[in-house]
């Protein structure tokens, strides 16, 4: 008898794990509580980061390079570009971790990169305002992804092969037995074989386990106009990143024509903002005064770039307490997966998210090395 999955949640990781299910055969049910692609979440807003040399931990690189593959294969199947290969720069002090550790990730797992000092970096990017003990790590294979287009892509993928995907479809709860799933909903009961729970802010809400810590934060996202003398446009300027003296970093993406949501140079910064309530959409709301910080640390990093503010945009992070995912099983049921905790640096590892939801789902274990993403962070 034909498996039948239930996906919770239908973003960046759902649409993936959809996708990947649904190609090996089983039967998926994917539920969405608002609409498909909407922007309520965090994985909107017209691009992620891509790199490869992979300062958070080297456990990483492995399925980013598995990733890379399958960003690739999705750009010859897809008739909107998801994936733009920019390069990446990064930079900090050199007795810091971020850049120092990004090259030990690089090297350990023979990541094309190359080390830059001050002088190298400033007479390739001299849009940097760096100082002498800074050192920088140019890594070619590193990118923009657009998420609207990827989550489209997987969406289709998984029509393709049948998924039954619903929208506006609230989870009141779930319980198992020794027969299957049940999940209730708004809309009524489901009922499945297996559960995946890839919902993003909302994890610790319906996981149903203390085991996981998810906490959801409110983060913001800065278009300027920039001056085309800055040439910060592709293929001129790379994704980059700046690690601050807190260790948070000020990042950016080149300006490109075609992308959806706002033309301009988009500038943020990455850090744990303030914890709010997911379903609390008036703590999403954009306020007078959002875009002055980051706008501070653009003037004091790359001062020629500092333009007009044209857009702010606020997504959510879901947080771990380390800041690394949180893979695994449910600790009562296996019939049950989660994938959680991407805190602001998952959609890169879509593809390779979406192989190993499916892994679990289907197999019950995945050849991907996760063991340090358990779920309890142990």
């Amino acid at each position: 008898m034909q498996e039948q999955v239930i996906v919770i949640g239908l973003g960046c990781v759902g649409s993936a794990v959809c996708a990947n299910i649904s190609k090996r055969g089983a039967k998926v049910i994917g539920l969405e509580q608002y609409t498909i692609g909407h922007e309520k979440g965090s994985s909107a807003h017209q691009s992620r980061a891509f790199r490869m040399a992979y300062a958070e931990h080297p456990g990483y690189v492995p399925l980013l390079q598995r990733s890379r593959e399958l960003w690739m294969e999705l750009n010859e199947t897809y008739s909107d570009r998801v994936f733009h290969a920019t390069g990446g720069l990064y930079l900090s002090r050199a007795g810091s971790g971020f850049v120092p550790d990004s090259i030990a990730s690089a090297v350990k797992h023979d990541v094309p990169h190359e080390v830059m000092d001050f002088d190298g970096v400033r007479s390739r990017w001299p849009i940097f305002e760096l100082t002498h003990e800074m050192i920088g790590l140019y890594e070619p294979l590193a990118g923009v992804i657009v998420p609207e287009h990827a989550i489209a892509a997987y969406i289709a993928m998984a029509r393709n092969h049948d998924a039954d995907l619903r929208e506006g479809v609230t989870v009141l709860g779930w319980n198992t037995s020794d027969s299957g799933i049940e999940v209730e909903t708004n809309q009524g009961t489901v009922r499945g074989d297996r559960l995946v729970i890839c919902a993003g802010a909302w994890a610790s809400k319906i996981a149903q386990t203390d085991a996981l810590h998810v906490q959801p934060s409110r983060q913001l996202l800065i278009w300027f106009d920039a001056p085309a003398s800055a040439n910060v446009d592709a293929p001129d300027l790379p994704v980059w990143a700046v690690e601050l003296d807190d260790t948070s970093l000020l990042y950016g993406f080149p300006r490109m024509k075609g992308l959806p949501g706002p033309h301009g140079f988009k500038v943020a910064r990455h850090w744990v903002g303030p914890a709010i309530n997911p379903d609390d959409d008036h703590a999403k709301e954009v306020v007078d005064g959002d875009a002055s910080e980051v706008k501070e640390l653009l003037a004091r990093w790359l001062p020629q770039a500092v333009g007009p503010v044209l857009a702010v945009r606020t997504c959510m992070y879901s947080n771990s307490n380390s800041g690394h995912f949180r893979i695994g099983h449910h600790p009562e049921s296996d019939r049950v997966t989660i994938i959680a905790g991407l805190s602001g640096h998952g959609f890169k590892f879509q593809p390779v998210l979406g192989e190993i939801g499916a892994d679990l789902a289907i197999c019950g274990s995945t050849e991907h090395n996760i063991d340090f993403l358990s779920l309890t962070g142990e």
